[in-house]
């Protein structure tokens, strides 16, 4: 269950770097600089920008884990 919570706490860290741009998408829907079919599109685009993000970073802390263990058994 802890680990579940940290994954859950890296996740939530991708969505907070990327943050900024889902509120200027926001706020371009709101001031009608774009409709809601491009925001659909680029809020989409940019939700899997962030989880591939996630994804890469957690392949690198297991390589480093792995590293870690194999430095252990050495």
């Amino acid at each position: 269950m802890e680990l579940l919570h940290y994954r859950i706490r890296l996740q939530d860290q991708a969505f907070l770097i990327n943050r900024k741009q889902f509120v200027l998408l926001m706020e371009d829907l709101i001031y009608d600089s774009i409709d809601t079919e491009q925001i659909e599109t680029y809020f989409s685009q940019l939700w899997m920008d962030t989880l591939h993000a996630d994804i890469v970073f957690q392949m690198d802390l297991k390589k480093v884990e792995n590293l870690q263990m194999s430095l252990a058994i050495s």
